[in-house]
């Protein structure tokens, strides 16, 4: 389950990042301009809070999947997570170096778990 939710969040943070690009195109890069969804009425700040709050759900599971038990299975399933949640943060700017610092101590774990391309593949080095 613990990748299932890994996962979808990241394909949400997607889903949000095509949203936003289409509140900026539309609204002419007007940040305050609403936009109707459905039922749900958004704009730009509650995109980028989603975001931010979908990619910590995403750091926060790490700890759960790079256990012991999970031997290799958990790990590698970090990947495509971890890429995702590491552009929220560098996107929102400064304010999430904590969360980016987090982020790289993950992926130094899997790098000594025996994912040595883990670095190239979260931070695209």
């Amino acid at each position: 389950m613990a990748n299932a939710f890994t996962h979808l969040w990241a394909f949400r943070i997607l889903c949000l990042y095509e949203l936003k690009r289409f509140i900026t195109h539309f609204s002419r890069h007007d940040q305050e301009q609403p936009i109707w969804t459905g039922q749900l009425r958004m704009n730009y700040d509650d995109i980028q809070a989603q975001l931010i709050a979908f990619a910590k759900s995403i750091s926060l599971s790490m700890v759960y999947l790079l256990q012991e038990e999970m031997r290799l299975f958990g790990p590698a399933s970090t990947i495509f997570p971890l890429q995702i949640a590491y552009k929220v943060y560098k996107s929102a700017g400064s304010g999430h170096q904590a969360d980016i610092a987090y982020l790289e101590g993950i992926v130094d774990e899997l790098h000594q778990k025996g994912l040595k391309s883990a670095s190239a593949h979260v931070f695209g080095d």
